[in-house]
């Protein structure tokens, strides 16, 4: 039986919100992140697992998807104060 890897997820708007829930769906296991806890709650709701910042989430993943609107986001996601590096 093939095992499916643990995937990060960070951002959750438009595009991330609807990536993830199929994630899930297909079987694979979540851990999440968003700035917006509404966002973070409808996909905890579908089974995904909440982190409470993005180095969280690559510390209890296999590999991540980041999926933040533009380059001052995806600054903060990487070098943040609780950014990945």
């Amino acid at each position: 039986m093939e095992t499916k890897p643990k995937i990060g997820f960070i951002g959750l708007g438009i595009m991330g919100r609807h990536m993830s829930a199929h994630l899930i769906k297909v079987g694979h296991s979540l851990v999440i992140f968003d700035i917006d806890p509404q966002a973070l709650a409808k996909i905890v709701q579908h089974g995904a697992r909440p982190a409470s910042s993005c180095k969280e989430v690559v510390q209890r993943s296999e590999m991540f998807i980041s999926m933040v609107p533009d380059s001052q986001d995806v600054r903060q996601v990487m070098l943040g104060k609780v950014g990945i590096i």
